[in-house]
């Protein structure tokens, strides 16, 4: 997934706070949008079924999952039976798709420190 890198925004981002909104995926749907409240991370956590290649993706700023642009973004791809987490940095008002194959555990905005 061709994505340029913002290192100053994820260098210079504040830690994350203990409060967080939950964030509504469906396992498979490459259409969530979510659009952040303030500066924080999208938290997902994941299983993935033994054997099965799951992807997950977290793209800040694109138009689509499918689209393969974007200004930054984390991606996992695994065949092992195991739990993961994805974390990205987010601005306030900036938008990310998500999108995960595997059995989703949570997906949450988590608020950066001080603007909670």
């Amino acid at each position: 997934m061709p994505c340029s890198d913002n290192a100053n925004y994820v260098i210079n981002a504040p830690m994350p706070s203990t409060k967080y909104d939950a964030i509504s995926v469906t396992s498979g749907d490459t259409s969530t949008a979510y659009t952040a409240p303030s500066d924080g991370y999208i938290v997902i956590g994941y299983t993935i079924p033994d054997g099965v290649l799951t992807r997950a993706y977290i793209i800040v700023d694109g138009t689509s999952i499918t689209t393969g642009t974007c200004t930054y973004g984390v991606e996992n791809k695994s065949s092992n039976l195991t739990n993961k987490i994805m974390t990205c940095p987010i601005a306030k008002g900036r938008t990310a798709y998500i999108m995960c194959n595997g059995t989703i555990n949570y997906c949450r905005f988590v608020y950066a420190v001080g603007n909670n």
